[in-house]
């Protein structure tokens, strides 16, 4: 009856030992996986702050672009009426001008 007694407390350490094996391994599984799932979702977070960046430099691109023609139409439309100014007037002198002065023309 002894032996039998020692067989089951045997049997029981082995039953408990695995079903605490078995919990074990299935937190560190868990953990595992948690900061798994974490890491990722942190990386698409930083993918999408990256695309927003991307998209914003883009859209200010884009519009230092149209800026910039913008200015180059004035500029063409200045030089054009300057042009047209000075046909009118070929007799002007270059002191009654002021910048004309500055640049010795």
């Amino acid at each position: 009856m002894c032996m039998l007694r020692q067989g089951f407390r045997v049997f029981e350490f082995g039953m408990f030992s695995s079903v605490l094996l078995a919990v074990v391994l299935l937190a560190c599984g868990g953990f595992s996986g948690l900061r798994l799932g974490i890491s990722m979702r942190d990386r698409g977070l930083e993918l999408r702050s990256q695309v927003a960046d991307i998209n914003w430099l883009r859209a200010a691109l884009a519009d230092s672009e149209k800026r910039c023609a913008q200015q180059a139409e004035w500029l063409n439309a200045m030089e054009a009426e300057l042009i047209a100014i000075r046909a009118q007037e070929p007799n002007i002198d270059a002191a009654d001008v002021p910048e004309m002065a500055m640049r010795g023309a």
